[in-house]
């Protein structure tokens, strides 16, 4: 077990109100859970290697086009395969202009998601929480009510997620790089609130797994740093516990979420 993981023993509780139910999974079943090293379609931008962001907003926005917003893709019935188009042109330099080494910033994702929805004649109604980025930012810490009331109904949760390295002797979680998951459900079990995500990581493979995460709040004590050299205090931010890491780090930290909803223009 990593180092890291052995300071992270607490989980997260919340107790049900009006408006956060004790359980939502009304898109776990509908949801897809495109893998981005799926070629059986064609190769994808970057061979699939840094798409993560288009992928998790492809997501949410096939499972919207079935649930009330038909004009998103324009087809009565899509299918993998035009899933596997919509991912390649949300990462095109129109939208997410993804990179074959940065991938997708946050910034990036919430330009292009807004682009994508002008164009359908949708307004995207966004907003963030993190410290990655401040584009719609509401808030500089990801707040556990807020995520969860973000997948409800037509709303949809992408989840920026830093992959982390402890560095036990400066007591720091350094960020090597960084990936995107879909948030497509949550349930309380006893005093624990588990989160069921949508992973597009290769190392989860290619047919379609809801992944069963809880976030771990980190030691108040202990730092983030970005490969950049930005750091701010671990206070308030969480592991996600249950996605399946990327080899050479530790841990997964949730660093940005971010939400959206469409509103039909008049």
């Amino acid at each position: 077990m990593p180092t890291a993981c052995l300071l992270i023993l607490a989980t997260v509780t919340i107790q049900p109100t009006d408006d956060v139910p004790a359980k939502y999974t009304g898109k776990v079943a509908g949801m897809p859970d495109f893998c981005q090293g799926d070629e059986r379609f064609g190769r994808l931008p970057t061979g699939g290697k840094t798409i993560c962001g288009p992928v998790a907003v492809s997501n949410a926005l096939m499972w919207l086009h079935g649930n009330g917003f038909p004009e998103l893709l324009a087809l009565q019935s899509p299918a993998p395969r035009d899933q596997a188009a919509l991912i390649g042109l949300l990462a095109s330099d129109q939208y997410m202009n993804v990179s074959d080494v940065n991938g997708t910033s946050p910034k990036q994702l919430v330009a292009g998601l807004e682009r994508f929805a002008a164009e359908r004649d949708y307004q995207a109604k966004i907003e963030t929480m993190g410290w990655r980025s401040s584009a719609k930012r509401i808030g500089g810490r990801p707040e556990l009510p807020w995520m969860l009331k973000s997948v409800i109904g037509e709303s949809n949760l992408i989840l920026n997620i830093g992959w982390y390295v402890y560095e036990k002797d400066q007591n720091v979680y350094q960020r090597t790089n960084g990936h995107y998951v879909t948030l497509a459900g949550f349930e309380r079990l006893g005093q624990d609130v588990v989160l069921y995500v949508h992973d597009p990581a290769v190392r989860d493979g290619l047919e379609k797994r809801t992944v069963t995460c809880r976030l771990r709040p980190l030691p108040e004590e202990t730092t983030l740093r970005l490969q950049s050299g930005g750091s701010t205090s671990a206070s308030g931010f969480f592991e996600l516990h249950g996605v399946r890491v990327k080899r050479g780090n530790d841990l997964a930290i949730l660093d940005q979420a971010i939400a959206f909803t469409l509103i039909r223009r008049p």
